[in-house]
Parts: C-alpha cells; structure tokens; sequence
C-alpha cells in the first residue's frame, strides 16, 4: 500500500518526465489520476468488485448450451425431426425431458440442434463482417481521402437499407440454406464493423 511520500515522489518523478519528453505531460497527468482514483480517502487500495451469482449462472448457461451445440450428435437425444404421433403436446415426462410440440417431436432435441445452427449462423455471420468491414475501416482510416469518402459512403447505403428486407428478398431469390443466410447476415453486418 503506497504511502503519502511515494505517491508525491511518483508525481514528482512523472512531471520530471513530462518535462524532458514533449507532448506526454497530459498523458502523465492522466496515468496519475487513474492510479489515485485506485486509492480512497483514507489512502485504502480499493479492491475490485467479484462477479456476483448472475454472472456464473450466466456464463455457466452459456457454457452448457454450447457445449451441446457442439456434442449434438453425440448426445443422446432423439431425432429432432422424427414426430410421435401417440405423444401429441405432451409435458415435459422421463422420455421427453421439455415434451413435445404439435407435431410429437422432442422439444429438448430441437433446442440442441437448433443452438447448432444458431451459433453457426452468428459466429460466422460476424466473422465475415470483422473480417472484411474491419479491413475495409483499417484500410479507410490509414489512406483517407477519397478512398475514406467513397468507404463511408458504401458504408451508409448498407444501412440505409432495412436488413430484414435484404434478407427476405435475397432468401426469396437465392433460397433458404444455411449458407446464404450466413453470407447475407456476414454481408450485412460489414458496415457495422
């Protein structure tokens, strides 16, 4: 826990450097501030906060569902498209832990592989998007110029343009596949990035 002396001898020190190097006396002055903001009134260390219950819940959620995202196949579950007839809305009973929809099919099932194509769909969504929107912004911010006018500007007709509309009309020409809806998600997600 550092005392009143080594915090003055550390200002002191920094304002030496500040006056030796040009230009990186604001940027000392605000390294001191975020130390002291660390330190109370009564010159206490303040500790950081722990994450709370919700969090771990959270996260352990979030880490159950795409742990069986990926296992999907491995689990034993039931095929998720396969209908019982006899078990039509049933409740959640031993052979159908969630129960059944309208069709007879396994709620539980169709949770697990639709997280499948859910994860699939957003990871690579966005990773389209943080690949070719970030390399066009990197690209943009380190030229200028027109090259940064003409970028901003592609940039702001995409979203200008109601993504929902760009999908359903792309979905319509295209065709529904996992592929396309991806690309579309990944092509509209560019600007963002």
């Amino acid at each position: 826990m550092p005392d009143d002396k080594e915090l003055s001898d550390t200002r002191s020190s920094s304002k030496m450097l500040a006056n030796r190097i040009p230009m990186t006396a604001a940027t000392d002055e605000a390294v001191l501030e975020m130390q002291s903001a660390a330190v109370d009134v009564d010159g206490e260390v303040l500790q950081r906060k722990p994450f709370g219950f919700l969090f771990w819940f959270a996260l352990s959620f979030l880490g159950i569902v795409l742990f069986s995202a990926v296992l999907a196949n491995v689990l034993p579950l039931q095929n998720p498209n396969f209908g019982h007839f006899t078990d039509l809305n049933q409740g959640p009973s031993s052979a159908h832990l969630l129960g059944t929809d309208d069709l007879g099919r396994d709620l539980l099932a169709r949770l697990v592989f639709g997280a499948r194509v859910s994860l699939i769909v957003g990871f690579l969504g966005v990773a389209i998007g943080l690949v070719f929107g970030g390399s066009a912004g990197l690209i943009s911010g380190y030229r200028g110029g027109r090259l940064d006018i003409a970028l901003n500007a592609f940039s702001f007709i995409i979203l200008a343009f109601p993504a929902i509309v760009a999908v359903i009309a792309i979905v319509t020409f295209w065709g529904p596949s996992l592929t396309h809806i991806t690309i579309i998600l990944g092509i509209a997600t560019i600007p963002l990035m």
